[in-house]
């Protein structure tokens, strides 16, 4: 055996740390050594003999989600069985680094550990500008990242930002995971208590199983501390399962480690995924190239798009021209792999377009594709139209309306007729009886 998926709630150990009690995986995962709880209390106090982990574990807990948990489970194993046979994936070469004030002195590290993994590392540290919304505005980038590397204060729901070295950065909750919805695969957690996951929505646990792209986190049950995770990215480079590159990072660091981190380590979701190669990658990939617009005609104006398909598979999508609000094109397409087409398309009636300086309209030409869409900064456009502007044309007859107009015209005089007539025969009825009574009518 070389590690355990924990599906559901299989209990915890508790390991008690200089007063400090927390849940341990680690009591699953050292098979040979001695834990001993010397007060009987039910909470273990002390791990000795061949402490080091012989297999990994991890755990995919949603008894403490806030959401129905069978679904939750069955959409991770979707995207987890996705992600397997690289039919979803997100760049492979970009990690983000988000490193609070307290971490800054690791910037190296964390860039010399990453690039074991990633080309791209983007590393945010800069004191002054490290806060709550400047990292939100990073989980929203459209590209995505493969890994996020977050250095950062907190708990289990929460991590907080300092600037300058005061607390006063604000805050990220776990719900707002969910709600922005990054495009990010893996988490490694610098944060306290980001893996607790006998707590009601914990950090990792958002992160993982309320978005659509997230697959694994790493994380402590307690306290964090800043420690080197480059053997880790190293066994990873080297084609190892996150679970194997993890146990043999234990294997490396345990001598080193604090004993709150060796026994609070915990990983959330699936750790035989392993790192993808290249050219076993395949995306859904659509893109707009290039825009042109002819407006010489004074009346309509000519939208030609150029579109590619840089993905592995065919595409039936939905393009869409706006001009703000207003909808002027709605198309439905295909377009097969590795190829290109240059659409056009023509605005008149209903609208207007209008030549007159100092006017302007801003069109937004969008590529509606698969939610697995590799890169959603190409499926947008945004075209700026100086000295014209597209309005709606006020209501004219045509010939249909002025057809439904006479016949409403037809039908309201015919029931007035009608009306008029029944009056009219009562009125005259009652005039006879009066005259003629005798007469039975």
């Amino acid at each position: 055996m070389v590690g355990a998926v924990f599906i559901g709630d299989i209990p915890a150990a508790w390991y008690e740390v200089d007063g400090k009690i927390f849940p341990t995986d680690m009591y699953y995962q050292d098979l040979d050594g001695l834990w001993v709880d010397k007060n009987d209390n039910g909470i273990y106090d002390e791990h000795v003999g061949n402490i080091t982990p012989e297999i990994w574990t991890s755990r995919l807990t949603l008894s403490t989600l806030n959401d129905k948990e069978a679904k939750k489970l069955k959409d991770y194993f979707n995207r987890d069985h996705l992600f397997r046979n690289g039919l979803r994936m997100l760049p492979w070469w970009r990690t983000l680094a988000y490193i609070d004030d307290d971490g800054v002195e690791w910037v190296e590290e964390a860039r010399d550990t990453l690039s074991q993994v990633s080309t791209e590392i983007i590393i945010i540290n800069d004191k002054n500008i490290t806060t709550a919304k400047d990292f939100k505005s990073k989980l929203r980038d459209q590209t995505g990242y493969q890994w996020l590397y977050l250095m950062a204060h907190g708990s289990f729901d929460y991590h907080v930002f300092e600037v300058n070295n005061e607390p006063t950065g604000g805050t990220v909750y776990t719900w707002e995971y969910e709600t922005i919805d990054p495009r990010i695969c893996f988490y490694l957690f610098f944060t306290c208590s980001a893996a607790r996951y006998t707590e009601q929505d914990y950090l990792a646990q958002s992160a993982v199983f309320k978005t659509s792209h997230g697959l694994l986190a790493i994380g402590c049950t307690d306290d964090m501390f800043s420690i080197s995770f480059r053997k880790f990215f190293e066994l990873l480079n080297e084609g190892k399962s996150v679970g194997d590159a993890l146990n043999g990072w234990f294997q490396d660091q345990y001598a080193k480690l604090n004993p709150i981190v060796f026994h609070g380590l915990t990983i959330i979701g699936d750790p035989t995924l392993r790192p993808y190669a290249k050219d076993e990658i395949k995306i859904h990939n659509l893109s707009i190239s290039s825009v042109s617009i002819n407006s010489q005609n004074k009346g309509s104006l000519l939208i030609s798009i150029n579109v590619k398909n840089r993905g592995n598979f065919t595409e039936h999508f939905e393009i869409v021209i706006k001009c703000y609000s207003d909808k002027l094109i709605e198309s439905k397409l295909k377009l097969e792999p590795h190829s290109q087409t240059v659409l056009n398309f023509s605005i008149n009636k209903p609208y207007k377009i209008l030549h007159s300086k100092g006017v302007g309209s801003v069109l937004t030409i969008s590529l509606e594709t698969t939610w697995e869409e590799f890169d959603l900064n190409d499926n947008v456009e945004q075209i700026c139209l100086n000295d014209i502007a597209i309005i709606k044309s006020e209501a004219t007859f045509s010939p249909h309306t002025t057809e439904s107009i006479i016949i409403i015209f037809s039908i309201a005089i015919l029931s007035s007729y009608t009306f008029f007539k029944l009056l009219s025969g009562d009125f005259l009825l009652e005039k006879i009886k009066k005259r003629w009574g005798h007469i039975k009518t």
